[in-house]
């Protein structure tokens, strides 16, 4: 049977991502593909090294590459680029590319949510070092949500969903977005991570590190807190406004949801999808108004 095209993608651009490290004089025999979404992720076994490869609807490598350079300058809990090749954006055959230090993982690698959190409060007093410019370039948090909508409204682009289940997902988006506009607006926006879950998360030295700062943008605390633990919030206590923390989560729902029905059919978007479907249905939906 031959594979679905989004993983010959994918293996395609693994198997591009291996010979560029091979010309810098790295081993790669056997690359291992991880967990990734908008990317073609791999460790380059038996290299130290895990490529990451641009294969979604845009890259921002660049950004990502920067922030994590600033980041590890000043100490910040972050995986460093590595440093067997050049610290920059990778081009071969129309891809591109970086590379970073791998770090093997404990078999029960998520962190503590009180870890977690004090990571989190670590990474955000660092985002806040990093140099004006870099800082001004950053997109507001809104940008992903706007392309979420532009999801919700395109008929074409969840299949998997139905007309029903659109309209709960596009209504409450909506809703939520009112009442996130006079909140936000009011509130000062700060360098966030974006998406701080766990599967952004690894374990370092018995410390929580975080990766994929593609998502690094403005915003308000409380977005980055709704992708944590509900147990990590007491860290956060003196920082972030309930009602805020309370209509973030519930759009990270909304966005996981539809994010994952857009790619359904890949790893376990189906399993993630059903569940913040079910969530948003039962527990946002019946108390946004």
């Amino acid at each position: 049977m031959t594979p679905p095209i989004h993983v010959m993608k994918v293996r395609d651009a693994i198997s591009v991502a291996a010979d560029v490290a091979r010309g810098f004089g790295l081993t790669v025999e056997q690359p291992m593909p991880l967990r990734s979404t908008n990317n073609a992720v791999a460790w380059l076994r038996p290299a130290e090294v895990v490529a990451k490869v641009s294969v979604g609807r845009s890259s921002r490598l660049h950004t990502e590459l920067q922030v994590a350079q600033g980041l590890c300058a000043l100490g910040g809990p972050v995986v460093s680029p590595a440093p067997e090749l050049p610290a920059m954006v990778h081009c071969r055959d129309g891809l591109e590319m970086t590379f970073w230090k791998y770090h093997a993982q404990p078999s029960a690698a998520e962190p503590p949510p009180d870890r977690l959190a004090q990571a989190l409060r670590r990474l955000h007093t660092a985002l806040g070092q990093l140099p004006a410019s870099l800082r001004a370039s950053l997109p507001s948090y809104m940008e992903e949500l706007r392309f979420v909508r532009s999801l919700l409204s395109d008929r074409t682009a969840l299949p998997a969903t139905s007309s029903a289940d659109r309209s709960l997902l596009a209504n409450t988006f909506d809703r939520l977005q009112a009442r996130l506009d006079g909140l936000v607006s009011a509130r000062k926006s700060v360098p966030i991570h974006g998406s701080p879950h766990p599967y952004n998360v690894l374990i370092v030295h018995g410390e929580s590190v975080f990766i994929d700062f593609e998502t690094t943008c403005m915003g308000p605390v409380e977005w980055d807190l709704a992708h944590l633990d509900e147990k990590a919030e007491p860290l956060f206590r003196d920082w972030i406004q309930p009602e805020l923390l309370w209509l973030c989560r519930s759009m990270a729902s909304v966005k996981t949801a539809t994010l994952c029905s857009a790619d359904i059919d890949r790893g376990d978007m189906r399993e993630h999808a059903e569940w913040h479907l079910a969530h948003v249905r039962e527990h946002v939906a019946p108390n946004v108004r």
